[in-house]
């Protein structure tokens, strides 16, 4: 009996904050909504593939910002096929 209230729990706390994420993420992104963020002029970036410095071009109308933790599936966080894709949709737009 004592397995079951225990497995119930568990399965309880998974559910509620499977639905607290998907919560706290759209009011996280109204917190930004409209907000600017100021890059530094030099500003040095890291690939994820190699261990050396990578120059960008800060000068573009737009960035695209990734953070991520060490927590969970990285590659299924960072959806990384789909932000390549996006890119180069990006880059090849005629942007005024």
């Amino acid at each position: 009996m004592m397995k079951k209230i225990l497995i119930l729990g568990c399965l309880w706390l998974l559910v509620s904050n499977c639905s607290n994420s998907a919560r706290d993420s759209y009011s996280i992104i109204e917190d930004w909504m409209g907000r600017e963020i100021v890059f530094p002029v030099h500003l040095d970036f890291v690939s994820l593939d190699a261990d050396t410095t990578v120059k960008v071009n800060m000068e573009k109308d737009f960035k695209i910002l990734t953070y991520w933790d060490a927590e969970g599936c990285l590659s299924c966080k960072l959806q990384l096929a789909e932000w390549k894709q996006f890119i180069r949709y990006l880059d090849h737009r005629d942007i005024n």
